[in-house]
């Protein structure tokens, strides 16, 4: 049944502090991406492109903190991707493949997305170098009222700022 996955999933690739697990990621050999902000049209369109390169079926998990998840599943079309997006701000969201080909997470509060999984996944999801992936979220952070927590982030999945 999917939502016992859902919520065997989430267990698994959540920490104690509701973000995406560092041990998970370093089990599966995969590379992060940290984007302050939300999930905007260009970005769903990336990761829609990169998605079709999945063999999975595309599922977005919705819950919130000590919840259980709710599953969807997702066209790999970047309407689709936006609007559940939407559909799941009040809450953490995160999409995969039934797969578990990569993870892209959302916080409860939209300040951040994390992207997870191999090199070509990432590069085809948000298209630009890893110093503009910096420089865009020092430019997106700075002065922000969170700026301590989201560079607390940075530091957990990027390193040393």
């Amino acid at each position: 049944m999917i939502s016992d996955w859902a919520n065997q999933f989430k267990r698994q690739v959540l920490d104690s502090e509701y973000e995406l697990s560092t041990e998970y990621i370093r089990s599966k050999k995969w590379y992060v991406r940290i984007i302050a902000g939300y999930m905007n049209p260009m970005i769903a369109e990336w990761v829609a492109d990169a998605a079709k390169s999945t063999a999975g079926r595309l599922i977005g998990l919705a819950f919130g903190y000590q919840e259980d998840a709710e599953t969807t599943s997702l066209e790999k079309s970047a309407d689709s991707i936006v609007k559940y997006m939407f559909d799941t701000s009040h809450c953490y969201s995160i999409i995969t493949t039934e797969l578990e080909e990569f993870v892209i997470y959302k916080d409860q509060a939209n300040r951040f997305l994390i992207f997870s999984g191999d090199r070509n996944f990432l590069s085809r999801a948000y298209r630009c170098s890893d110093d503009a992936v910096k420089q865009m979220f020092d430019w997106w952070v700075d002065g922000d009222d969170d700026e301590d927590d989201l560079r607390r982030v940075w530091r957990k999945y990027m390193g040393n700022e």
